[in-house]
């Protein structure tokens, strides 16, 4: 048992991997380096930690659509580390990451086919310009994003991406929608236009390709 009002600190000393506490049935991650305190008040458990996580050097975040699950990390490969979805690991890096700074911040997909469509209109938090955000995939036969509802990527709001590595397909839009907001995007190596409902790019004005 515990005094009425207790509390404790915890250190998540794992420098690559983050760390889950359940409290009052729901799950906090603490990531690396991260502290949080933990409290007891009047038998009531509460958490206090940081809101988002501050990389401090290149940072690589798995996704895998064969063996990933939503509840992991994302800061390692395979069934145990990887998230499922790679829009839904985009909005949580979103809403708990800072990426403080100009070294590279990659999203490596693994080989599968994405039928979630990857639409980036949330700008990620500490961003310092330039090309250093990468959506990677393992190689353009075996990594396909191919939604069926929308168009496989879509870029808004001012987005500075860099994709390479993957083969994109949309039966019911275009391969890549860049609009709303001068866009950079840059097209690296290995990327394959498959069969798509539109066209393989939708640029707008202002933007860079």
């Amino acid at each position: 048992t515990y005094d009425d009002n207790f509390g404790n600190i915890v250190v998540n000393s794992d420098t690559g991997r983050a760390k889950f506490i359940s409290l009052n049935g729901t799950v906090h991650k603490l990531w690396p380096g991260q502290r949080a305190t933990i409290l007891n008040v009047n038998d009531v458990w509460k958490i206090e930690k940081p809101e988002r996580w501050k990389l401090t050097a290149e940072t690589i975040f798995y996704v895998d659509t064969v063996n990933g699950n939503n509840n992991n990390d994302g800061l390692a490969p395979g069934a145990g580390g990887a998230w499922k979805q790679e829009m839904n690991l985009y909005t949580h890096i979103v809403e708990s990451v800072d990426i403080g700074g100009d070294f590279n911040f990659i999203m490596q997909l693994a080989d599968g086919t994405y039928t979630q469509g990857f639409h980036l209109a949330s700008v990620l938090i500490g961003r310092d310009g330039g090309g250093n955000f990468v959506i990677r995939g393992e190689n353009s036969t075996g990594t396909i994003i191919a939604p069926t509802t929308t168009s496989a990527m879509g870029f808004f709001t001012g987005q500075c991406v860099q994709i390479e590595n993957m083969r994109l397909e949309a039966s019911a839009g275009s391969c890549i929608d860049s609009a709303q907001g001068a866009n950079m995007l840059y097209i690296g190596q290995n990327i394959v236009f498959g069969d798509c409902a539109g066209n393989h790019i939708n640029i707008g004005d202002g933007h860079c390709l």
